[in-house]
């Protein structure tokens, strides 16, 4: 469009009708400058509105009042460029009442009355500035606010996991003083009745139980405080370790494990293990009512591109409607007499995974098992 009005301009006479309606009607300010003098030769309405003096002001003054003073060399040299070129800036003006604007201009070669000169065309961008600086502003703000809350919660996370840890770690000696002191009256005491036997069975299974509970806790608390040893990791390798750890526990029981081909992924093996026993043993676990339990590990390819491990059981299942219970502390879905567990494990799961960078989830139905998915990076992606 520069071109085209370049040569528009070329071909006018400034004394011609056409050129006055181009110049004096143009919504955007326009003024020629004299490129030996700088002198003001011409200004339109628009000129006269924007920076506040009248056409006989501007005819009297040089592009100097409008500049600010550490600009005036560059722009001498812009205006008096003798080429036919179009040449373009960004300057700071200032306007009769001393309120500094931002200017964009674009400048023709052309004859004003046969000596050469310069038609600049000037666009008021000062709003725009203002706007694009606010909101840079706002940016900065959100961004600072975004990181202090971000430490906030950080530093938060760390007080909490260190006051489990700590609360967790104290617990375990009088636990275990409950369990060996109950056993030191089951030897030390009469033959005792079977209502006194039955309370120190209950104390026993109890602190047992607070024991376990103590040690998921601190199992939870480590996966947040360990640091990230990532390597690559054979999945399947660590799929038949994990099972091989559970057998003497599954002793009395025949589970058809059907392993299919796994990756290699990008992470901690440890970690990922504590994910993977958590999930073999729930479905170890929920299938023991089946005569014929099947537990099927492999990987599934997802409708957005990425591939999920999954664990799948023939086993109890659970309703759907409380799926988004099972990855809490403390949640569980099932009665503790039922089956045993403290409701920590897939919390565990969970953290392990988010700190892979990956998700976690749970599909179920009563009576029809259950499947549980995890995503984590392939060791051929990581970079």
């Amino acid at each position: 469009m520069a071109a085209a009005l370049q040569r528009l301009v070329d071909k006018m006479d400034p004394q011609e009708g056409r050129y006055r309606m181009l110049f004096e009607h143009s919504p955007l300010p326009m003024w020629v400058v004299d490129i030996e003098t700088l002198q003001f030769l011409g200004v339109n309405d628009a000129a006269t509105e924007l920076y506040g003096y009248s056409r006989d002001e501007f005819r009297a003054m040089t592009v100097h009042k409008v500049r600010l003073p550490e600009e005036s060399d560059s722009v001498r040299g812009l205006v008096r460029r003798e080429s036919g070129e179009v040449i373009r800036g960004a300057f700071r003006h200032v306007t009769k009442d001393g309120r500094q604007i931002d200017i964009e201009a674009v400048g023709h070669l052309v004859k004003w009355r046969g000596r050469p000169a310069r038609l600049v065309m000037l666009n008021d961008v000062t709003e725009r500035h203002r706007t694009q600086q606010e909101l840079e502003r706002l940016n900065r703000e959100l961004e600072d606010r975004v990181r202090s809350r971000t430490e906030q919660l950080e530093a938060a996370n760390k007080e909490l996991e260190a006051f489990s840890y700590s609360v967790s770690h104290d617990l375990r000696a009088p636990v275990r003083h409950i369990d060996g002191f109950v056993k030191l009256l089951e030897r030390e005491l009469p033959p005792a009745t079977e209502k006194t036997a039955h309370y120190l069975r209950t104390i026993a299974a109890s602190s047992q139980r607070m024991a376990a509970l103590i040690d998921d806790l601190l199992a939870l608390s480590r996966t947040g405080r360990a640091p990230l040893e990532m390597r690559t990791v054979p999945l399947r390798t660590l799929v038949e370790e994990v099972i091989l750890d559970l057998k003497p526990d599954l002793a009395r029981r025949k589970i058809d494990w059907r392993i299919a081909p796994l990756p290699a992924v990008r992470g901690d093996a440890s970690l990922l293990r504590v994910v993977l026993q958590n999930l073999l043993d729930n479905a170890a676990k929920y299938t023991r009512p089946q005569r014929a339990a099947v537990v099927e590990i492999g990987v599934q390819r997802l409708d957005d591109g990425e591939t999920a491990v999954y664990v799948r059981d023939n086993g109890v299942g659970f309703d759907m409607r409380y799926a988004d219970r099972l990855f809490g502390v403390f949640q569980r879905l099932h009665r503790a007499d039922e089956f045993e567990g403290t409701g920590i494990g897939l919390a565990t799961a969970r953290r392990v995974i988010h700190r892979h960078g990956g998700r976690i989830w749970g599909e179920g139905e009563p009576g029809r098992g259950a499947c549980f998915y995890f995503t984590v990076q392939p060791a051929e992606s990581a970079s």
